[in-house]
């Protein structure tokens, strides 16, 4: 089964490993892979310390009917007393496909690109390259928009 790694930080790169912080993979739906019918049972992953986590996913690209992930944040917010608090989630709006490689997670995120305006100057393709992004290649001076 692929292993997928990465980080989850704060914006301000800090860990969140004090507030008991969950990442939670669901998948989409049941299906089926050549390794035999999948229940959509959500998978539960706790970073290290430092935030870095992996975590077992089976390939989702040739699974019938298309199958994807979505990836939810738990945390536990303290309470003014000092106390364990609420808890909050964060809902990211972005599916994860997977293939049989594994790898850096975040490559393999399909992240709605709002910035439609942005344009990303480089002699080399970016990489991450959002889906609706436009490379202009400093170096011939050609452009391309990845459209999937």
């Amino acid at each position: 089964m692929p292993i997928y790694t990465s980080k989850l930080t704060d914006f301000g790169l800090g860990s969140l490993s004090a507030l008991d912080v969950e990442i939670i993979f669901e998948p989409s739906g049941p299906s089926v892979s050549s390794g035999g019918l999948h229940a959509a049972r959500p998978i539960l992953v706790r970073p290290a310390a430092d935030g870095s986590f992996s975590v077992n996913l089976i390939a989702t690209e040739t699974m019938m009917p298309a199958a994807w992930y979505v990836m939810r944040f738990r945390w536990r917010e303290p309470s003014l007393t000092g106390q364990a608090g609420f808890v909050a989630y964060d809902f990211p709006e972005f599916r994860l496909v997977t293939a049989a490689g594994g790898g850096d997670l975040t490559k393999w995120l399909n992240v709605p690109f709002d910035n439609l305006l942005m344009v990303i100057t480089e002699p080399a393709p970016p990489d991450p390259w959002p889906i609706g992004a436009i490379w202009l290649n400093t170096g011939s001076g050609d452009y391309f928009r990845r459209r999937a």
